[in-house]
Order: structure tokens, then C-alpha cells, then sequence
């Protein structure tokens, strides 16, 4: 996996994009020391998860299975009308 530190609009949480290789340890390791002290278990769990989502996002628009934003847009007015 290949990721790199953005800036977020909380400074407190880490948004990790691609860029550097590191291991999933390695990711989950940095994650957890962008958090705050007083930190609860759900919030570690979800923040992993939600790498993990992200992730798994990422490397399926690698192999060219993504919807562009404009279809996407298109499909969604479909289904709200």
C-alpha cells in the first residue's frame, strides 16, 4: 500500500492518500499516533476501517473499475426521481 499524510479539516485526524510504500502495519501504526490521547475503541476501530475502505477504493479505480464522477452524479439523479 502506498499512502501519504494531506492535510484534513480536523487537525486531530489523519487523512492518509497515496504516495510512500509502508506496510499495513506501518499505516495502522501512524494512524493511531495522529490520535488524540483520549482516544475510545470505536473511533481506533473506525478509523481503520475506513483506511481500510479507502484502500480497497483506491486499488479497484487502479485496475480501471471506477465510475466517473459524472456517471456517477447521472445514476444517482436516476434513482432519486
Amino acid at each position: 500500500m502506498i499512502i501519504r499524510r494531506v492535510s484534513h479539516e480536523r487537525p486531530e485526524t489523519n487523512c492518509l492518500q497515496m504516495e510512500e510504500k509502508m506496510t499495513v502495519k506501518e499505516t495502522v501504526q501512524q494512524l493511531v499516533a495522529g490520535l488524540p490521547d483520549d482516544v475510545t475503541w470505536d473511533e481506533v476501530q473506525y478509523r481503520v476501517y475506513l483506511r481500510q475502505v479507502v484502500a480497497e477504493s483506491d486499488a479497484q479505480i487502479a485496475r480501471g473499475e471506477g465510475v466517473p464522477q459524472k456517471e456517477a452524479e447521472e445514476r444517482l439523479a436516476q434513482w432519486l426521481e
